[in-house]
């Protein structure tokens, strides 16, 4: 396995529309977070005139969150689809969820980093095995392309009279295949 085979398994293997709408669906978080960490506490908008090293710490985490973010909810939701919970969610008003929605989406923003490589590990699996069913059934076609149809009793009949009229074979060995054949002919084989 090389590093672009696990790249383009794990980073590129999320769908492209649920990474954009989890990325701008978050964005409020990072933004308070930047917000706040350049912030000087005067007024509303008045920001630090120095940069200190605290700052750009918090800025340079919240924007990794932020791209890390989809990952950590594509895991989540994967894990609530695969458990059953993901159907709880009938039951619910709809301010129950929208509140655990929000829980939810603050819970995987600020720990992105612990639960998106489970995210990675899901995409990639996921992934894995569609290749694997994708090389099952491309060996099975290649496999009953190979193999010619089987011939009818009439066919196999035919093959064995002619070998007969040929004396090929002896009466009492085309009799016991003749019965043979018409013993599967009745059977349905």
């Amino acid at each position: 396995m090389t590093f672009s085979y696990l790249i383009n398994r794990t980073v590129k293997g999320l769908n492209k529309e649920f990474y954009l709408h989890h990325f701008w669906c978050i964005c409020f978080a990072p933004l308070f977070i930047l917000y706040f960490s350049w912030w000087d506490g005067t007024s509303f908008l008045s920001f630090k005139d120095e940069i200190t090293q605290k700052s750009l710490y918090q800025s340079f985490v919240a924007v990794v969150l932020w791209v890390l973010y989809p990952y950590a909810r594509f895991a989540y939701l994967s894990i609530l689809e695969y458990t059953g919970l993901y159907t709880i969610a009938n039951f619910l008003t709809a301010v129950t969820i929208g509140i655990f929605n929000l829980v939810s989406m603050v819970l995987c923003y600020s720990f992105g980093l612990f639960i998106a490589p489970i995210g990675f590990l899901c995409i990639f699996l996921i992934i894995r095995s569609r290749e694997k069913k994708q090389e099952k059934e491309a060996q099975l076609q290649q496999f009953n392309q190979d193999i010619p149809p089987l011939p009818t009793v009439e066919e196999e009949l035919a093959k064995w009279s002619a070998l007969y009229r040929e004396g090929k074979i002896s009466k009492e060995e085309y009799f016991r295949i003749a019965d043979s054949l018409n013993f599967k002919d009745k059977q349905g084989f």
